[in-house]
């Protein structure tokens, strides 16, 4: 193999990292695919050709200053029918056991091995392996995983064994106390990108037993490599129909809805012109994911969309869409609920490196937000992550997240007194690997003693790039 210069770019910090292409050329039908893997340059720099024994596909490269890092072939059908090999590096592979590696910190290792995300160009989308070794964790603690990437003979598995990854999770309790939840299902490879359907179970009894899964949406059949996700539902209690919110390759907005209660769903319309959606590359446009919310008074529909976090909503039971015209002002993903008549609370992903989760407030029913605040009690990982927040009728909110300042692990319920303003330990969910949640109420609105239902993504092993080995619904009591 050898080692091709590439551009330079500029890291924020103001280093110069260099990029080099790995590619086997001669295997390529399209020999111009731009594929290369960045890392953090060090005094240790050479050419490649004085390591031509370590440059090998499917090893480990373990470069002087540097971490290990895979180089793997990635085969793919095209909508051409002409199968092709694309070389794609995988994320970093974090060798702990090097006696190089343990004579680091902690903390130094895991912030260098995050500079050294390696990424494919093609499609302009990050290549994430599939999860190894698949399949569904087991059950404990009343936890149960809905999908499982790669899982065979689970039942109900449907289809799961085809599926790189499961990731997004979002969930809500009909007002006729059925459960709906719905995923991404990611069926190449984890990344944001590439072909990706949305997929949803429903439960008739509280979570005990779920229905096979269903496709809400997906473009599949089209072969064009289709992001269907970022599913966000909210139902009008005033008619019982569920809307759902979602998007197309992150550019267009999607509406949807079922009138029985999850069973069946409309045919989707793109509702971009009315929310600002239509966005070209690198325009991005997202969901909140958790679900939105209908405030009391005037029935309002409201959804949390992000890039950067704001709402949409609809006056009419979701017939036409607009626009909020305010924002939070520092906050992504996003959720928001309401907390009493004339007030509103949203939870924002920490758009920083390191830091806490932004908390802003509205009294204007979501139309604008007060300034965004990072909250200390709500830590937020490296690069930050979607959380939930929940109003129960006992008068508290619950928040829902990992409790971590530096990887996606930990995930744990939060009860706040003051309307958000403070937080406290409620319940540790899961002390291992976890990312994105969603959180609703188990009961009827009025229920002081009603359980908090959980889906949220898990592994049980830390990752320095966190990567689900199941979407999991459990419910907690909260007395």
């Amino acid at each position: 193999m050898r080692l091709y210069p590439a551009k330079i770019l500029q890291a924020r910090s103001g280093r110069t990292r260099r990029c080099y292409s790995y590619v086997h050329r001669e295997n390529l039908v399209d020999k111009s695919i731009p594929i290369f893997q960045c890392s953090v340059y060090t005094r240790y720099r050479r050419k490649s050709e004085n390591r031509k024994s370590e440059n090998r596909v499917g090893e480990k490269l373990f470069l002087p200053g540097h971490f290990c890092i895979h180089l793997q072939l990635q085969r793919e059908l095209h909508a051409t029918g002409k199968e092709r090999i694309e070389p794609l590096l995988s994320f970093l592979s974090f060798d702990r056991n090097s006696q190089r590696m343990r004579a680091l910190p902690v903390v130094v290792q895991t912030l260098a091995a995050l500079c050294c995300v390696s990424y494919s160009l093609v499609g302009g989308q990050p290549y994430v392996p599939p999860i190894k070794p698949p399949g569904c964790l087991p059950r404990q603690n009343g936890m149960v995983d809905l999908w499982c990437p790669g899982a065979q003979g689970v039942s109900p598995a449907m289809g799961d064994e085809k599926v790189a990854c499961y990731k997004i999770p979002s969930l809500i309790r009909t007002a006729k106390g059925n459960l709906l939840a719905f995923v991404e299902a990611r069926h190449v490879q984890c990344g944001d990108g590439g072909n990706i359907d949305l997929r949803m179970r429903r439960s008739s009894d509280n979570g005990l037993s779920w229905s096979h899964a269903i496709t809400v949406y997906s473009e599949a059949q089209s072969g064009q490599n289709t992001t269907i996700g970022d599913a966000c539902p909210v139902q009008d209690g005033r008619t019982g129909i569920v809307h759902l919110i979602f998007t197309r390759n992150n550019r267009d907005v999607y509406h949807t809805q079922s009138a029985d209660e999850g069973v069946t769903w409309g045919p989707p319309v793109n509702i971009s012109g009315s929310v600002d959606g239509h966005r070209e590359p690198p325009g991005f446009i997202g969901t909140g994911h958790a679900g939105g919310v209908q405030l009391s008074r005037t029935g309002r529909l409201l959804v949390p969309m992000h890039g950067p976090c704001h709402a949409i909503y609809s006056d009419d039971g979701g017939q036409t869409w607009a626009k909020a015209r305010g924002a939070m002002s520092n906050g992504g993903e996003c959720q928001m609920v309401e907390i009493r008549d004339g007030l509103l609370v949203v939870t924002g992903r920490n758009s920083k490196k390191i830091g806490y989760q932004q908390i802003a407030y509205s009294t204007d029913d979501g139309m604008t937000w007060s300034k965004s605040e990072p909250n200390h009690d709500l830590p937020s990982p490296i690069d930050g992550v979607e959380s939930s927040i929940l109003v129960h009728p006992n008068g508290k909110l619950y928040h829902s997240g990992p409790n971590s300042f530096l990887l996606r692990t930990d995930m744990v319920i939060k009860v706040s007194h003051d309307d958000g303003k403070s937080w406290q330990p409620f319940r540790e969910v899961w002390k291992k690997a976890a990312g994105y949640s969603a959180l609703t109420l188990m009961g009827q609105p009025g229920d002081k003693n009603a359980s908090i239902g959980i889906l949220f993504d898990r592994n049980n092993k830390t990752m320095i790039v966190f990567e689900a080995r199941g979407i999991t619904f459990a419910s907690l009591d909260v007395v």
